[in-house]
Formats: structure tokens, C-alpha cells, sequence
């Protein structure tokens, strides 16, 4: 956690603050000034969230993605799990926190409940989008959207991390993160990926997907016995028969130049083609087997 001794005198104030902040960091390179804004407005959301530290919550999805690494992609909604199985009583205790006052001039409103939503990466997994109002001071700063689910079930302990997509130099109390097990974030687009969907058992169109598994790759270090866990438990909970290759569908390539583009990746890999290759390198002696233990070189892309 951070603290601060002094914050800003009104919501114009703080506004002002992030803009100028946003604009420092972004110097013409993605994210935008605008997606900068929008994470700390979502910052400011989680930071209630995470307040109380007893792991009621743990962030996922493309903006816990974020908090690990600045360049990922750009996402317009929060993905958060429930430590608590009963969904009706993590939704209660989830509005009741982002009505904490921190003394920065955020405030943010429950509006509506959508119905029980089933997890695109995690079918088994249950839950429910919850919309909040923002305002800085009396100004709106638009809906903040949450996925919340209940039911999940991770191999590894969550990660306690200070996200690296916050704006710094912000006078504001300010609290790390919880975040989604790695390895078993790494699962579960896995499976996602390799899955078929619905009654003419489609494949997946998620080529976000492989956006961040590439990402991943390329900037964090794994544990190959975790992650050799994550993926059998996944497969198994999802039914599907082990392979020894990663595989992606046929028609995937548009999307995902498009999306990775944006990020790191426009570089590093731009296509399918060559996300695939990195992706092949860390899980393929996973998946087969010739790897058990060790750790992941993002950088030279072999596992040590």
C-alpha cells in the first residue's frame, strides 16, 4: 500500500492531476491518454476492493493482465473471482467496499445487475455483471463494468502485486492488488483456446486470447511445475483429451494483428504465425512432457 499526506481539493483538482499525469506517461506511444484515464478510474475502483486485505477477491482478466504489464491490451471492463462460493453474498460484499471513501474525490454508484453469466474461459465458474456509476467529484467518468464469478478454483496462491499500468506521482492512497494465479490465468486460455464451443462444437474466436498468452510469454518468467499442474487440472475440468502441441484455429489472424498491434507484441510477434511459435516454445515441452521443472526466460524464450 502507499498512503499519502496530502491529496486534492476538489474533483477538478484530481482530474487535472491524472490528465497531466496520463500525458507524461503515454508520449505519443499506446496506451492513449484516454485508456490511461480509464485505468485509473478502474484503479481508483479496485483500490476499494482490495482495501481490506483478507483475499475476498482476486482481480483476472485483461486488466489484471495490465497490472502485470503496462503495453497489454487495452480492456473496458474489471474481471473479478470471488473467494466466497455464494454469489449473492460476493455481490453484497462487493458494493459495500466501493462505497469506502479514500479521500480522492472517486465515487462510484451500483446501478444495474445483468442475469448469471457462465464463464467464457472457465465454463464451470458462475457469476454475474454488476454496473457502477463513476463520478469524480460531480463530473461522470462513465460505467465501470464488473464480471464477477464465484466457483473458481485455482492450483496456485493468488499474487499480491502493485500494478504497473497505475500513473504515478498521483497524491493518492493507493493498494496493490490481488491477482489471479499466473499459471493458472496461463491455463485457462489454454483451454479456452483449444476448446470447441456449443452445438456444432465450434472453435473458439477469442483471438484476444492468444494476444495475452503472448504477451505473457514474452515478459514474465513461469514455474514449469506450476504451470505443469495448471494445465492438467484445466484439461481435466474442461474434458478435454491431453495433447503434446499447441495449436490455435485455422481461421484465426485478422483480429489478433489487429489487437496485438496495440500492444508490446507489435514487434515482438505481429501475427498468428509468430505468436504461435513463442507460445509452441513455452508449452510445448509442457504439454509433452520434456520439461517438469524450471523457470521460463521471457527474454530468451527457453525454459531453464
Amino acid at each position: 500500500m502507499s498512503d499519502t499526506t496530502d491529496g486534492y481539493r476538489d474533483g477538478t483538482a484530481a482530474g487535472a492531476a491524472i490528465r497531466a499525469a496520463a500525458q507524461r506517461s503515454t508520449q505519443g506511444r499506446s496506451p492513449s491518454i484516454d485508456a490511461l484515464i480509464r485505468q485509473t478510474t478502474f484503479d481508483r475502483f479496485l483500490c476499494r476492493v482490495f482495501a481490506v486485505d483478507d483475499g475476498a477477491f482476486v482481480l483476472k482478466g485483461g486488466t489484471g493482465m495490465l497490472a502485470r504489464m503496462p503495453r497489454g491490451r487495452s480492456t473496458r471492463d474489471i474481471d473479478l473471482a470471488a473467494t466466497d462460493q455464494d454469489l449473492e453474498t460476493a455481490v453484497a460484499e462487493l458494493i459495500e467496499r466501493t462505497s469506502l471513501d479514500l479521500g480522492d474525490h472517486f465515487r462510484f454508484v451500483f446501478t444495474t445487475r445483468t442475469t448469471q453469466i457462465e464463464g467464457d474461459n472457465q465454463p464451470y465458474t458462475s457469476g454475474c455483471r454488476l454496473a457502477f456509476d463513476s463520478y469524480l467529484g460531480v463530473t461522470p467518468r462513465g460505467t465501470v463494468n464488473i464480471d464477477l464469478a464465484v466457483g473458481y478454483d485455482p492450483t496456485a496462491p493468488a499474487e499480491r502485486v502493485a500494478p504497473s499500468s497505475r500513473l504515478t506521482r498521483l497524491r493518492f492512497v493507493s493498494h496493490d492488488y490481488l491477482l489471479y494465479p499466473l499459471a493458472d490465468q496461463v491455463s485457462d486460455k489454454v483451454c479456452a483456446t483449444l476448446q470447441l464451443y456449443g452445438e456444432r462444437q465450434r472453435p473458439s474466436s477469442r483471438e484476444k486470447d492468444l494476444v495475452d498468452l503472448t504477451l505473457i510469454a514474452s515478459s514474465q518468467p513461469l514455474d514449469a511445475a506450476q504451470l505443469r499442474v495448471a494445465l492438467a487440472t484445466e484439461f481435466r475440468r474442461r474434458g478435454l483429451e491431453p495433447i503434446d502441441a499447441f495449436t490455435v484455429p485455422s481461421h484465426w489472424g485478422a483480429a489478433y494483428r489487429r489487437l496485438a498491434g496495440a500492444t508490446a507484441l507489435s514487434t515482438i510477434a505481429p501475427t498468428v504465425v509468430d505468436a504461435v511459435a513463442v507460445m509452441s516454445r513455452l508449452l510445448d515441452p509442457i504439454l509433452g512432457g520434456t520439461v517438469t521443472s524450471g523457470t521460463w526466460s521471457p527474454a530468451r524464450r527457453i525454459w531453464d
